[in-house]
């Protein structure tokens, strides 16, 4: 069996374990990098660990991988996750809320206590959110729970049922507008 120096023996480990790093990562991206990519880029680097033509390799290595990131940048999600990364942040919550109850413009919906704007608020107090918010809260006083789907689904069936009948007037008041 042939000897090698200490040196040697290290900088052969750090090329084995950097292999198989590399490695471990292809197969991590195996599902994004497609069967074809994978392969190639997989006897590429036994090729390599065999230490023959070890610069061409390395650089059909560096030119294999590049196509996949250009592939992967150029992915439709991954464009728009990229996007949203760089859009500016929304202001925090709380001063947006502050802001609405200073603003002569907005008006609180005695109904489901949003605050909307005063030109939209007859319009906001007939529609479907409103109805439900101020639904839930009801709900929520009569049956002593916070937890009301269930309520909620006898109230929907049964709405339907008015609406399907020409009974509505009688649930709701008036002709839902949905």
């Amino acid at each position: 069996m042939p000897l090698i120096s200490e040196r040697e023996k290290r900088k052969a480990e750090a090329f084995t374990n950097s292999l198989n790093s590399i490695l471990e990562l292809v197969e991590t991206l195996s599902n994004v990098i497609g069967e074809g990519n994978y392969l190639a880029i997989a006897n590429h680097l036994k090729i390599l660990n065999d230490n023959k033509g070890v610069d061409e390799i390395i650089q059909n290595i560096q030119r294999t991988i590049h196509t996949q990131i250009r592939e992967i940048r150029s992915n439709e999600t991954v464009e728009w996750i990229d996007k949203r990364s760089r859009m500016e942040l929304l202001a925090n919550e709380l001063t947006a809320k502050a802001r609405k109850a200073k603003n002569e413009d907005y008006a609180r919906c005695v109904r489901c206590d949003r605050r909307v704007l005063k030109e939209y608020l007859s319009t906001h107090q007939s529609s479907s959110i409103c109805h439900t918010i101020y639904t839930t809260k009801h709900l929520t006083c009569k049956v002593a729970k916070t937890e009301v789907n269930k309520y909620h689904d006898a109230i929907d069936i049964l709405r339907l049922w008015c609406v399907k009948t020409g009974r509505y007037s009688k649930f709701v008041g008036k002709k839902p507008t949905e």
